[in-house]
């Protein structure tokens, strides 16, 4: 059996913060919404905002990774710390873990904060302090 990959993009303007952000829909061959990603503006700067949501073909959410930024020091886009965080899902709907990652414009990112990890269950399997 051959299987062929389609992907359709959706793409709409909403207001961030008094600038445009552009908001991208992929979908699954189903119709079911596949990712939902944010693009914005900060400092003059194009960066992923808001939050972002990736999806099972089910249409349960898989992961989830929210943006937040700050300056550094100065005014242009190499002052921006940008930190994530990560929350991934079980295909039932618990959470799997949470991990943050901090990182500056254009440059990789580094694991930072409190690491956890779950069971399906629900239940703490480990915590890692992430420096």
């Amino acid at each position: 059996m051959t299987y062929r990959f389609s992907l359709l993009v959706i793409c709409f303007f909403a207001a961030f913060d008094g600038n445009a952000q552009e908001v991208f829909k992929t979908y699954y061959r189903n119709g079911n919404v596949k990712e939902v990603t944010h693009q914005g503006i900060f400092q003059g700067c194009g960066v992923p905002v808001d939050t972002d949501s990736i999806f099972y073909p089910n249409g349960q959410i898989q992961k989830t990774i929210r943006y937040q930024h700050s300056l550094n020091s100065g005014n242009d886009c190499h002052s921006i710390i940008t930190r994530e965080a990560i929350v991934t899902y079980y295909p039932n709907g618990s959470r799997k873990s949470l991990q943050f990652l901090e990182y500056c414009y254009e440059c990789e990112p580094t694991p930072v904060g409190e690491w956890v990890w779950y069971d399906k269950s629900g239940k703490v399997l480990r915590r890692d302090k992430m420096h």
